[in-house]
């Protein structure tokens, strides 16, 4: 989520981070062990002064959705939703805008581009029929061309967590060197 929130909006140039644990999980003695944060809460202000908030859990019941991915963007031309439920009896997903000049929601479609050759009954199938995620990454080197997201963009990302747990250890708001490259 950090990465897409880069994408759509840009650098992260602060964060403000409430992480948690609510599972306790036991090592492979059966020993305790250093737990991972099952939740996090991230307040962040972009380069470009907008804020945003990110927040995720591992430990969220869902029901029969197995999983879910909302994401608002709320900007002075309008508004726009995308909500991804990829498992379960309402698997499937839905992107709605609005414009600032207009009282409703309208539902917009998912171009046929997008899928290819893969079935829109078959959600991961995309996965499986394009180069996408991790295909796209061995397809850009065996081609000998740039991929996005890069190392750079995951360079970026790191930046974000490791100013979320200094965040989080130190109860402040954390700011992010920008760094050149």
């Amino acid at each position: 989520m950090i990465d897409f929130a880069r994408w759509m909006v840009g650098d992260i140039a602060k964060v403000k981070a409430e992480l948690g644990v609510f599972v306790d999980r036991l090592g492979a003695g059966g020993g305790p062990i250093n737990p991972a944060n099952d939740s996090a809460l991230l307040l962040v202000e972009f380069a470009n002064g907008a804020h945003g908030l990110i927040q995720a859990s591992a430990v969220a019941h869902v029901a029969d959705r197995g999983a879910q991915q909302q994401i608002r963007l709320y900007g002075e031309a309008g508004t726009l939703e995308i909500t991804f439920y990829p498992f379960g009896p309402d698997a499937g997903g839905t992107i709605r805008a609005a414009r600032s000049s207009e009282e409703s929601f309208q539902t917009l479609a998912v171009p046929d581009s997008y899928w290819g050759d893969a079935s829109r009954s078959d959600l991961l199938g995309v996965f499986t029929r394009q180069s996408v995620g991790s295909r796209l990454f061995v397809d850009a080197i065996l081609e000998n061309r740039p991929v996005t997201p890069s190392f750079y963009d995951g360079y970026k990302a790191q930046q974000v967590i490791e100013a979320a747990l200094e965040s989080h250890r130190s109860g402040r708001a954390v700011t992010i060197e920008n760094v050149a490259f």
